[in-house]
């Protein structure tokens, strides 16, 4: 369901960059919409920097935000491809912990508005679920049905202290209690017993690419 706000719909010239005319339903204090629970893909990843590339493939979102921000500002160009490819994870705009309260609330409007709107779409949707210390409990889950199948990245969470990135996926299993876990990153993560998919990260997958054509061209010796 969409709520269309009347307040800039009929200002000539206007340019709905907030996407203020698209109002998702929502459960929560913050608005932030309400995703349906998406479905479980075995398949190829690849970075959604390569979506032009995604058919048959899940498309994750585990990358640099300013490649993200495509899919905030004109989110209907990619309809087509994401609906050739299997699974979409959605945007993991950045949640810092020195970041402003707000900024992070407002990434997470963004990221399920952006999973929301595809869904409307015809498009598998998994949402991606990342947060910063215990102030960001009370929105960075919100919006995701309980059961749901979830995305997570451990790139970058065990080069120092590990322990916020524990504490926050604890508090995530404990809220959400998702069905299964899409994990993008090398490490594994301990203390559950939800299944997890791990998605090795892309420089890794190139790399193994790399090395299985050296080998094949040997082998041709």
């Amino acid at each position: 369901m969409v709520r269309a706000s009347n307040h800039w719909r009929f200002k000539p010239g206007s340019f709905d960059s907030l996407h203020f005319n698209q109002i998702f339903e929502s459960g929560n204090k913050y608005n932030i919409p309400y995703l349906k629970k998406g479905n479980v893909i075995d398949c190829d990843f690849i970075p959604v920097n390569r979506v032009l590339h995604g058919n048959g493939k899940g498309i994750h979102c585990f990358v640099e935000d300013y490649y993200l921000e495509r899919f905030w500002k004109r989110p209907e160009v990619y309809i087509k491809y994401l609906k050739n490819a299997k699974c979409f994870f959605t945007p993991d705009f950045s949640l810092y912990i020195d970041m402003p309260l707000s900024m992070q609330i407002w990434n997470t409007y963004r990221n399920r508005w952006i999973g929301r709107y595809f869904q409307d779409n015809r498009v598998n949707v998994i949402p991606s679920i990342s947060w910063s210390d215990e102030r960001s409990y009370e929105f960075c889950f919100s919006g995701v049905e309980i059961g749901s199948i979830v995305a997570i990245s451990t790139v970058g969470a065990y080069r120092t202290d590990n322990s916020l990135f524990k504490e926050g996926f604890e508090q995530m299993v404990e809220v959400v209690r998702p069905k299964l876990i899409y994990v993008y990153g090398e490490e594994t993560i301990d203390a559950t017993q939800i299944t997890q998919i791990n998605i090795p990260p892309f420089h890794k997958q190139m790399r193994e690419r790399i090395k299985q054509k050296l080998n094949r061209g040997m082998n041709c010796v």
